[in-house]
């Protein structure tokens, strides 16, 4: 195992120089954008997904 702990520690500082921040940046506003645009749609399945099977698990009653 301690060779994997080797690689392990040589992944995030790698993967972290691959990062552009004048890219991300200039495009805050899209990132933004397409997080909240996820966020709100993940929300929305969650809750109908919810509001179905909440009758089939007998919540509300008691």
């Amino acid at each position: 195992m301690p060779i994997q702990s080797v690689s392990d520690d040589g992944v995030l500082p790698v993967v972290g120089l691959l990062i552009d921040c004048p890219l991300i940046w200039d495009n805050l506003g899209i990132i933004i954008l397409m997080l909240l645009i996820v966020t709100v749609g993940k929300t929305a399945i969650n809750l109908s997904i919810f509001r179905r099977a909440a009758p089939a698990l007998g919540a509300g009653t008691c």
